[in-house]
């Protein structure tokens, strides 16, 4: 009996709330793509796409920074990077070329993109303000989107409700179902 509740547990866990965890922490991200060739640094590309998105921990100091700006020219993210220019096979060699990709989450109120050396000069100035909308059916229910807006991104308002608070449901049914086993085993 103990062994078909734990794996009635798992099993319940599983179904309930791995799934609703994954897709909760699905959010657009601006994808940049940046070349360094020699010193010149150029944008490849620039695109918004549903992903799941950290802030990167480990920022080189004293390297280059990308900033994500609004409309109000408020500082709404940075990140620093650095260009993978090293081979670290010995001898260590340096690269005159490489390519990066930047995460950057993305923000209704975005503008631009800035790309500053690490001698503090810009060198890219991106304007992402064509990127900016609520697309209805992009699969990611944005901050102006609802369940009566857009149903295809935002779900029904009871799933949503599963869904903010899916984790804190099933540990209460789990717990149940621990209480009622404990109590029938002193009986």
């Amino acid at each position: 009996m103990k062994k078909r509740l734990i794996l009635l547990s798992v099993i319940l866990f599983s179904i309930v709330v791995f799934p609703v965890v994954i897709s909760g922490s699905l959010e657009k991200v601006f994808v940049l793509k940046l070349s360094y060739d020699s010193g010149v640094i150029k944008q490849e590309s620039v695109y918004v796409t549903p992903m799941y998105f950290s802030e990167k921990k480990d920022q080189p100091e004293g390297g280059y920074l990308a900033k994500l700006l609004s409309v109000d020219k408020e500082e709404l993210y940075s990140v620093g990077f650095e260009f993978p220019l090293e081979v670290t096979d010995l001898p260590v060699q340096r690269l005159e070329k490489g390519e990066i990709d930047l995460y950057l989450p993305y923000n209704s109120n975005a503008e631009r993109i800035e790309i500053f050396s690490p001698e503090g000069d810009k060198v890219l100035d991106i304007d992402v303000r064509g990127f900016i909308e609520n697309v209805c059916g992009d699969g990611v229910c944005d901050k102006l989107e609802s369940y009566e807006s857009c149903s295809l991104d935002c779900g029904k308002a009871v799933f949503s409700f599963v869904k903010d608070f899916g984790v804190f449901i099933a540990g209460g049914v789990i717990l149940i179902i621990l209480l009622v086993y404990l109590i029938r085993k002193k009986h």
